[in-house]
């Protein structure tokens, strides 16, 4: 027969398997993921802060790389464009930009992603064509340089043969006073 401890037991068994597994996962690792992530974030706001850009950049990553899905990954997505882009970088920046744009556009930080991707896209653009304006100067300057060279070369000998008549005329108006 049952006693009654034993119906006891058997009629709060299962709420002490389910309170066991609620706390269970109460105290899973998505739990401590959080703070994880949280603690990552505080930390590189703190470098981003005091401009130790390298630290931010390596705790911002982390969020990224391991937690793209977390609250914090659009908000470090955007601070390393920005800090890309303060150390000049500019096309690393426009990347994490876009990223922000293609992965998280409903974010707070899309309109300032897109307006950042915009002016980092306009610098590139720009750095390219001067990038390919000092190729075409320096193709011509090369060639100048080598007509130059071809020019001064062409000088020099016009000059020996000049020289060289003026010493021939020198030697036949000499040679007419002898015949005279």
């Amino acid at each position: 027969m049952k006693t009654v401890l034993d119906k006891i037991r058997y009629a709060y068994l299962p709420l002490i398997i389910l309170v066991v597994f609620i706390m269970a996962d109460c105290a899973h690792i998505p739990g401590s993921s959080e703070a994880e992530i949280y603690n990552s974030y505080k930390l590189a706001e703190d470098y981003l802060r005091k401009q130790k850009f390298d630290q931010a950049i390596g705790e911002y990553r982390e969020i990224v790389n391991n937690y793209p899905e977390s609250q914090y990954a659009d908000d470090a997505y955007f601070k390393l464009g920005y800090i890309h882009c303060v150390k000049g970088d500019y096309k690393l920046a426009n990347t994490y930009f876009t990223i922000v744009l293609d992965k998280y556009s409903k974010s707070n930080w899309a309109f300032d992603a897109q307006t950042w991707a915009n002016l980092t896209g306009g610098i590139l653009s720009c750095t390219d064509k001067i990038s390919d304006a000092e190729k075409k100067l320096g193709t011509y300057n090369g060639n100048k340089n080598t007509k130059d060279d071809e020019l001064t070369d062409k000088v020099e000998q016009l000059k020996q043969e000049n020289k060289e008549l003026r010493e021939r005329i020198e030697e036949l108006e000499r040679l007419i006073g002898e015949l005279e």
